[in-house]
């Protein structure tokens, strides 16, 4: 079959101006989102009898945010921290958003502080994240709560990620007299969301992920032995390093799952879920200790497009190869 070179650049050409004028709706989107309710830690002997209790000694909340859209980047931050027997040595705010870091916004649509609302894919070019403590169960409250989000999409531009990261670690001494198992026992509720979506048929590559990290880690200060927990919904998520106690673990999901797609032009993928988990070791051995929690939640989203130049040269290839042809004919 003969193909008109003519024919054939007014193709290529017409797919070029198709491919740049569609690159407005095209896009790749991700989030990730995480909330933690009624976390609270109970450490006892096991045995009743103490002489001094367990002593709190120190303790620190940290939030971390950051957006990048097109290769700009903004952050923002904030922590409290409180030292002393008692922990009334302390900065943190009153109740209610204990420890909050500003919400960081790139692009359109923008995301309101602490609304912590899903923009969704298909609606704009954007970088967003969020993250803010509730209440800190160190400073007098019954428990602690958390909510952090990461949200990005791309239309046109190459990439854009988004991080919103929490982190705490509280120091702890236990002042025992009686023989019996040190426990230690964290319990929490928690929801989460995960979207990774891509619908682009302009891009030669593109790729979404939503990442999320939960771990709970308790060392000893003096030994480095350590149990550290990483909540996977299944019985072998707690991993107990130099220590002789049992750790036994409860949840109701997957708090440490990553989704990632790579599919042109259209794929998605996603998790959701709520539900309780706990935790309980009973081996830890008199002395000091550190309790440290980690929750991350982050997205990244980048594409690749056939580069205009090429095309246009191929168009103007053909262009020229369809008119050396027709003056050809015209000498015959």
């Amino acid at each position: 079959m003969k193909i008109n070179k003519s024919t054939l650049a007014a193709t290529v050409l017409a797919t070029l101006g198709l491919s740049m004028a569609g690159q407005a709706s095209a896009g790749e989107y991700a989030r990730s989102y995480l909330s933690i309710d009624n976390l609270q830690l109970l450490i006892s002997d096991d045995g009743g009898v103490t002489n001094g209790g367990n002593t709190l000694k120190s303790f620190n909340f940290n939030l971390t945010n950051s957006s990048t859209l097109g290769g700009n980047t903004i952050g923002s931050g904030d922590f409290c921290a409180g030292v002393g027997p008692n922990l009334g040595n302390n900065n943190c705010g009153p109740l209610g958003a204990r420890v909050d870091a500003l919400v960081v916004t790139q692009g359109a649509p923008a995301q309101g502080e602490n609304t912590f609302t899903f923009n969704g894919p298909g609606v704009g070019q954007y970088s967003n994240a969020d993250s803010v403590i509730y209440q800190t169960q160190l400073t007098g409250d019954g428990s602690t709560s958390t909510e952090q989000i990461a949200e990005a999409e791309i239309q046109s531009i190459s990439n854009a990620s988004s991080l919103a990261d929490i982190s705490s670690t509280t120091g702890f001494t236990f002042k025992f007299t009686v023989a019996g198992a040190n426990v230690v026992a964290i319990s929490f509720g928690a929801a989460w969301d995960k979207l990774v979506d891509i619908n682009d048929p302009t891009a030669a590559t593109a790729t979404s992920q939503a990442n999320a990290k939960v771990q709970f880690e308790l060392s000893n200060d003096a030994t480095g032995d350590k149990v550290i927990w990483a909540p996977t919904g299944l019985g072998n998520d707690c991993a107990v390093l130099g220590l002789a106690g049992a750790c036994v673990t409860a949840g109701a999901g997957n708090l440490n799952e990553d989704l990632s797609i790579a599919t042109v032009p259209a794929s998605t993928d996603a998790r959701a879920g709520a539900g309780n988990f706990s935790m309980f070791f009973d081996g830890l051995v008199d002395g000091e200790w550190s309790l440290s929690l980690n929750a991350v939640t982050s997205t990244l989203v980048s594409r690749t497009v056939p580069e205009p130049s090429l095309l246009i040269m191929l168009g103007l290839g053909l262009a020229g190869l369809g008119a050396t042809s027709i003056r050809r004919k015209k000498r015959v």
